[in-house]
C-alpha cells in the first residue's frame, strides 16, 4: 500500500482504504500503528498521527492542524511540533472512519477552500481536504478509510493509490470456523450448514458477519444442541443474535422490553440523521443511562470509548444498529411505520436499504414468534402495513425502470420467505430479466425466487452475473437449481471452480445456453467442462466459448461433446488458436452421426488452407450442419478450392457461408460460381474484406445466373470493385429470382457503376430488396437523386 508506484517510482501520498462497515478498516489502522511502533513496517515516517473522524464529530470549531495533533499527543510541545511540521515527507496522517463523519466533507466541490498553514484556524473539513490536496504540508502521506457510499464525494481519480478490503476467502472462513469452535467436528458440521445456505455463506467475507453467524450457530451445534431451525435469511440470523443476548442476561436487565425498545429508537434515530457515534447526551435522550452500561446486555450491543474525556458510543455493528432500528416500530407504538416506509422510498442515498430487508423479514411468522417469546407482542398493525407496502411496492417496481430499486424490493421479498406473496407478485410476471450485472447476493436472491414461483411457469433470460471468483462457488451451486443462464466476464470464476460448472451441466436439464465470452478456462477447463457436456442429463444447445484462450489441444474434448451430445446445435469458438490440428480432431466429431451441430463459427482461429480438406469432408457427410464462419482465417485461394469439393456434394445443407477477409483473390471464384450452380440450399454467402476485384465478380455472376443458384443475399464489401463488375452485376440483378440483399460498401463503383447497376434494378425480374453502396467514392448529386427516384418507384427496394 505505501510501497513506490511501478510507473512512476514515487511513493503514493493519498491512499483510501474502502470497505463495507466491519470488513476490517479500522483493523488496518490498528495493524499499521503496531508494525510501525514495532519496527516492521513503514519505518519511513517519523511520525504517524491517527484520527478518528468520529473524534472529530465534536471537535469545536475553527482549529487548526496543530491544535488537532497537541490534543491528541499532550506531551508535543508547540516548537517541537513545529520543527515535527517541517519535514512533511516523514510524516503519516490517518483519518479512520469518512462514514461516520457529521461533518460535510466534500472532495468534489470546486473551487476547495484550501489551507496552507498547519497553525491557521479553519474548519475540519478544509484541513482534511487539505491535507489530500496536498496543498497543506505538501509531501506528507494521507490514509483516508470509508465505507464504499462515503466514498461518492471523494475524487478517486486523484488519489494515487486505492485499496478496498476484500474480506474472508472461502478457505479462510473454513479457518474461522475451525478457531472459533474447539471440536473441529463440530465447526466442520457448522460450516457445513452455511455453505448449504448460499445467502449466509456469501455474507461470511465479512468477518463482523462470520462472528456474529458463528455465536447465534453454537447454541445448535454444540453439546447444548436446541431442536430448533438455524437461520436462513439475513433478518433470521440477526433476531436470533439478540435473542441469545436477552437469554443470556435476562437476570440483569429487568424489564427487556422497555431497554430495547428504547435502544432502537435510538438506533432508528441514527438511521434517520445518518448518526453512528452516540454521546451520553443521545443516550439520557433515549433513557439510556450510562449505568446502565455496567450490564452485560449492552455491552454486547453497544461499545463504549472514551474520546477527549467523554464517552461515546456506538453499536457493535452497523447491521445491528439497522436491525434494531427496523425492530422499534414493532416495540414501540408510537414509531409510525408509514411514516418509515415513506421516509425509505424517498431516500436516494442507500442508507434506508438494509433496514427495509429487516422491516420486511421480521414479518415473518417464525422471526417474529421467536422474538415474541422473550419481548411480548409485536405489533400487529406495524406488520400488516409492512406487508401491505411491499406487495404495492413490489408490483410498482416490476413496472418501473430503476434495477436497483427493484433488486432491493426482491430482497425485501426474499427475507419475508413467504411463498404466497411472492407467488402473487414477482409470479405474476410473464418473464423478469435482469439485462446489467448484479452482485452475488442479488443473483442468488434472484434464483430463490424464481425457483418459487417457478410452478408458475416464471421464466428469465439473459441474465449476466459479474463475480470476481470469491463468491462464484455459491453462483454454481445456484446455477444447479435453475436455468436458462447468460454467464459472462468470471474468469476467476471459471478458473476456480470450472468442476462445478461441469456438474451444473450435468443435473440442471434446463439450461439451454452456456457463454463464456472472454473467460480464460484454457484448454484444461474445457477438459473439465466436457465431462458435464457428455453428460446425458445435459441439454446445452448454445456453447459459446469465444477468445477463451484455447489451442488444438482442447479440441479432442469438444470433439468427443460433439460426437456425444445431440442437443447441441450452435458452438461459438472464434478467436481461439486453434489452427490446422485443431480443425482436424473436431472433424471427427462433426463427422459422427450423432452430431446434430447447425452452427459453426471458427472465425479468427488461426486456420491455414490445409484445414480445408477436413472442412469439405465435414460438409459432404454431416448434413445437419447449416452455418460456417469461416472469416478472418488465411484460407487463401487453394483452401477455397479444397472447400468446394465438399460444398458441391449432394450431402452438403450449408445454407451459409462466411469466407470474409480470408486471403482471397479471383483465382477462387471460378470454383465459388461452380459451387453457386450445384448447391441449391446456399442462400448467405460473405466474401466481403478479399481482394477479388472485377474479375473475380465476372466468373462469380456465370454461377450467380445459373438457374440452380438460390443464393439470398451477396457481400461483396471491400473487395477492390469498380464500375468494370457492374454490367456482369446488372445481369445478375436480372437474372437471379432470388437474390434479394446485395452488399457493395466500400468500394470504387462512381455514377457509371450505379447506372449500369440502375439498369439491372429497374428490371421487372429483378428481387432485390436491399442494396448497399456506402461509401463509394465519386457518386454526384445527379447520381443520387437518380438512386432516390428509383426507390421512389420501386416498392419494396432500399438503397443505402
Amino acid at each position: 500500500m505505501f510501497r513506490r508506484s511501478h510507473e512512476s517510482n514515487k511513493f503514493p501520498l493519498t491512499i483510501v482504504i474502502s470497505g463495507l462497515p466491519g470488513i476490517g478498516k479500522s483493523t488496518l489502522v490498528q495493524r499499521i500503528l503496531y508494525d510501525w511502533v514495532t519496527g516492521t513496517h513503514h519505518q519511513r515516517f517519523a511520525f504517524i498521527f491517527p484520527f478518528k473522524f468520529r473524534d472529530l464529530n465534536s471537535w469545536k470549531e475553527p482549529t487548526s492542524l496543530a491544535e488537532l495533533i497537541q490534543k491528541h499527543h499532550p506531551c508535543l510541545e508547540l516548537d517541537s511540533l513545529r520543527k515535527i511540521l517541517r519535514k512533511p515527507e516523514n510524516l503519516l496522517f490517518i483519518f479512520d472512519g469518512l462514514d461516520e463523519s457529521r461533518n460535510n466533507i466534500d472532495f468534489n466541490i470546486k473551487p476547495l477552500r484550501v489551507c496552507n498553514d498547519p497553525e491557521h484556524f479553519t474548519a475540519i473539513s478544509t484541513i482534511v481536504t487539505s491535507l489530500m490536496q496536498q496543498t497543506l504540508l505538501k509531501g506528507c502521506t494521507v490514509v483516508i478509510t470509508s465505507c464504499p457510499i462515503a466514498l461518492q464525494t471523494v475524487d478517486i481519480k486523484a488519489v494515487e493509490h486505492c485499496t478496498e478490503i476484500i474480506g474472508f476467502s472461502a478457505e479462510q472462513r473454513k479457518i474461522y470456523f475451525k478457531q472459533f469452535f474447539s471440536d473441529e467436528k463440530v465447526s466442520m458440521e457448522a460450516f457445513e450448514y452455511v455453505q448449504q445456505n448460499d445467502i449466509l455463506y456469501t455474507m461470511c467475507f465479512n468477518p463482523s458477519y462470520c462472528w456474529i453467524l458463528c455465536s447465534v450457530l453454537k447454541p445448535y451445534f454444540t453439546k447444548e444442541k436446541i431442536d430448533k431451525q438455524c437461520p436462513k435469511t439475513i433478518t433470521q440470523l440477526f433476531a436470533d443474535f439478540i435473542c441469545n443476548i436477552l437469554i443470556n442476561h435476562r437476570h440483569e436487565t429487568g424489564n427487556p422490553r422497555d431497554l430495547l425498545t428504547n435502544i432502537s429508537k435510538m438506533a432508528l434515530y441514527g438511521v434517520y440523521n445518518k448518526c453512528l457515534v452516540f454521546d451520553d447526551s443521545d443516550m439520557n435522550a433515549f433513557e439510556l443511562q450510562p449505568s446502565q452500561f455496567l450490564s452485560g446486555f449492552m455491552k454486547e450491543i453497544l461499545q463504549k470509548e472514551e474520546s477527549f474525556n467523554r464517552s461515546v458510543y456506538t453499536f457493535l455493528h452497523l447491521t445491528v444498529q439497522e436491525f434494531l432500528a427496523a425492530l422499534s416500530p414493532f416495540l414501540d407504538t408510537t414509531t409510525d411505520v408509514t411514516e418509515l416506509l415513506n421516509k425509505a422510498n424517498s431516500c436516494k442515498d442507500g442508507r434506508f436499504e438494509i433496514l427495509l430487508h429487516f422491516l420486511s423479514g421480521l414479518c415473518h411468522t417464525v422471526t417474529h414468534d421467536k422474538l415474541t417469546k422473550i419481548l411480548g407482542p409485536l405489533s400487529e398493525e406495524s406488520i400488516r402495513k409492512v406487508m401491505d407496502w411491499l406487495k404495492t411496492n413490489t408490483e410498482r417496481e416490476l413496472q418501473q425502470v430503476s434495477e436497483r430499486n427493484l433488486l432491493n424490493t426482491l430482497h425485501c421479498l426474499y427475507e419475508t420467505q413467504n411463498t404466497t406473496l411472492i407467488r402473487s407478485t414477482v409470479g405474476n410476471q410473464k418473464s423478469l430479466s435482469l439485462a446489467k450485472h448484479i452482485e452475488i447476493i442479488e443473483y442468488l436472491i434472484y434464483i430463490f425466487l424464481l425457483c418459487t414461483c417457478r410452478p408458475q411457469n416464471l421464466y428469465t433470460n439473459n441474465l449476466s452475473y459479474n463475480s470476481t471468483g470469491k463468491d462464484s462457488k455459491a453462483h454454481i451451486a445456484a446455477l444447479a437449481h435453475y436455468g436458462p443462464c447468460y454467464l459472462s466476464n468470471l474468469q476467476t470464476f471459471f478458473t476456480l471452480h470450472h468442476k462445478n460448472l461441469s456438474s451444473v451441466l450435468s443435473t440442471n436439464s434446463s439450461l439451454k445456453e452456456l457463454s463464456l465470452i472472454k473467460n480464460n478456462p484454457g484448454d484444461s477447463g474445457v477438459n473439465l467442462l466436457s465431462a458435464g457436456l457428455r453428460d446425458p442429463n445435459c441439454k446445452i444447445e448454445a456453447l459459446l466459448l469465444v477468445e477463451c484462450g484455447l489451442t488444438a489441444a482442447c479440441c479432442g474434448d469438444l470433439s468427443s461433446v460433439l460426437s456425444t451430445n445431440s442437443s447441441l446445435t450452435e458452438l461459438y469458438l472464434s478467436g481461439n488458436n486453434l489452427g490446422d490440428s485443431g480443425v482436424k480432431q473436431l472433424s471427427a466429431g462433426l463427422k459422427d452421426p450423432n452430431c446434430k451441430l447447425h452452427l459453426l463459427q471458427l472465425s479468427g482461429c488461426d486456420l491455414p488452407a490445409g484445414c480445408c480438406g477436413d472442412l469439405s469432408s465435414v460438409l459432404s457427410t454431416n448434413s445437419s450442419l447449416t452455418r460456417l464462419l469461416l472469416d478472418r482465417n488465411k484460407l487463401g485461394d487453394s483452401g477455397v478450392k479444397c472447400l468446394s469439393a465438399g460444398l458441391k456434394d449432394p450431402n452438403c445443407k450449408l445454407q451459409e457461408l462466411r469466407l470474409g477477409a480470408c486471403d482471397l483473390t479471383a483465382g477462387c471464384c471460378e470454383d465459388l460460381s461452380s459451387v453457386l450452380s450445384t448447391n441449391s440450399s446456399l442462400t448467405k454467402l460473405s466474401l466481403s474484406g478479399n481482394k477479388l476485384g472485377d474479375s473475380g465478380v465476372k466468373l462469380l455472376s456465370v454461377g450467380l445466373r445459373d438457374p440452380n443458384c438460390k443464393l439470398q443475399k451477396l457481400e461483396f464489401g471491400v473487395c477492390g470493385l469498380t464500375a468494370a463488375c457492374c454490367e456482369d452485376l446488372s445481369s445478375v440483378l436480372s437474372t437471379s429470382s432470388s437474390l434479394t440483399d446485395l452488399d457493395l460498401n466500400d468500394n470504387r463503383l462512381a455514377d457509371s457503376g450505379l447506372k449500369l447497376l440502375a439498369a439491372g434494378l429497374k428490371d421487372p425480374n429483378c428481387k432485390l430488396q436491399m442494396l448497399w453502396v456506402v461509401h463509394n467514392n465519386g457518386l454526384s448529386p445527379e447520381m443520387k437523386a437518380e438512386l432516390e427516384e428509383l426507390v421512389n418507384s420501386k416498392p419494396g427496394l432500399e438503397i443505402w
